[in-house]
């Protein structure tokens, strides 16, 4: 399907409000419509024949050909279709998004994805404070959907997020979470000072071999488990040694952790607990969305566990015994703890759509409406 295409003629010389260029306000337009639409400003009027080419296409995809800074809005609103940026936004992209797909090839200003209630968004590039945070006087953040960010976050990254994923590939700023009523916030890298301030519920993610090389992560282990304990959801990936990791007691009940793995992608996969929410909420999961896989199922699969540990899937290398310490759920006070050691962290970059799925899931246990 051809997309509308809007090329940018010249870098605006003021601010520019974006909101009226999403698909469902210019659906049915005709090219010369859509070129007098006024964009609102902050001093003259502009009209989108103004400042852009517009390429005849269907307005359910529309493709913005060279961003700025100085475009905010972007997407506001938007419940359907796709809109694409090859290039930078300003403030409140994706601002109260329904649905839809919002893609910015380049960086993104403060407030995006305020107050979004479904659809994903992915930012290339850095994206500014108050990532998915409320505005002033506003109750809560974003409550629904899920955005990528390829680089950094400012500060105070997932401010009083009721519901939805916000995932950080590189870096957040200080108060990252802060006042987080219940969802998702991955950091990837480092986050800043005074991480979770406030934070009431919501899922925490440890990265990979975070036990192996974070100091840190080892000291405030208790206060990770307090998190749970008090009905957080914390989720704890692989690590990589054994002797360092068994010794330090870091789950809430006893369980060993082994050097045992998964090599074979293709290895069938069993689903142990199938009424458990996990295969159900928000999306449902059966045994065929371990197809095309990439790599390796998973590895330093725990070998040892407490029964209050639910394995949740079993696979095996050929000519080996079923591995089901791969993935264990087990309630812990008024929350969760979640071992993975499945390598989603190969899937996910990948775009491997059923593992995209279950880790969606993962990220909702404990979050499923009541």
């Amino acid at each position: 399907m051809k997309p509308l295409v809007l090329r940018l003629r010249a870098a605006p010389e003021q601010r520019l409000d974006m909101s009226s260029l999403t698909p469902q306000r210019l659906a049915g337009k005709s090219l010369r419509e859509i070129d007098g639409v006024e964009l609102q400003t902050t001093r003259r009027a502009v009209r989108v024949g103004d400042l852009f080419h517009a390429s005849d296409g269907n307005a359910e995809h529309i493709v913005i050909a060279g961003g700025s800074e100085r475009f905010d809005r972007v997407g506001e609103g938007m419940s359907a279709g796709s809109i694409t940026v090859d290039g930078d936004v300003g403030i409140r992209a994706g601002r109260r998004m329904a649905g839809g797909r919002l893609t910015i090839n380049g960086n993104a200003g403060h407030w995006t994805a305020s107050g979004m209630t479904a659809g994903f968004i992915e930012i290339a590039g850095d994206v500014g404070d108050r990532l998915g945070g409320p505005l002033a006087g506003e109750v809560h953040g974003m409550s629904g959907g899920m955005v990528v960010v390829r680089g950094h976050a400012g500060a105070r990254a997932a401010d009083r997020l009721r519901r939805g994923a916000l995932i950080v590939e590189g870096n957040a700023g200080d108060d990252a979470g802060s006042r987080m009523l219940a969802g998702t916030l991955i950091v990837r890298g480092v986050a800043g000072a005074r991480t979770g301030y406030l934070m009431r519920r919501g899922t925490i993610v440890l990265g990979i071999r975070a036990y192996d090389t974070r100091e840190d992560v080892k000291k405030n282990n208790q206060r990770l488990l307090n998190y749970a304990r008090d009905g957080g959801t914390l989720m704890v990936q692989y690590n990589t040694e054994p002797a360092n990791f068994n010794p330090g007691n870091f789950t809430p009940y006893p369980a060993q952790l082994s050097r045992a793995r998964v090599s074979v992608e293709e290895s069938p996969v069993t689903i142990l607990d199938p009424k458990n929410p996990v295969f159900h909420y928000p999306n449902p999961v059966s045994e065929s969305d371990f197809s095309g896989w990439v790599q390796e199922r998973g590895l330093y699969f725990m070998d040892q566990w407490n029964e209050k540990y639910t394995p949740l899937l079993a696979c095996n290398d050929p000519g080996e015994s079923p591995q089901k310490g791969g993935l264990l759920v087990a309630p812990y006070g008024k929350g969760y703890y979640i071992y993975n050691a499945y390598s989603f962290f190969r899937q996910l970059p990948f775009g491997v759509p059923g593992a995209i799925r279950l880790y969606v899931n993962l990220l909702s246990v404990g979050h499923e409406p009541k």
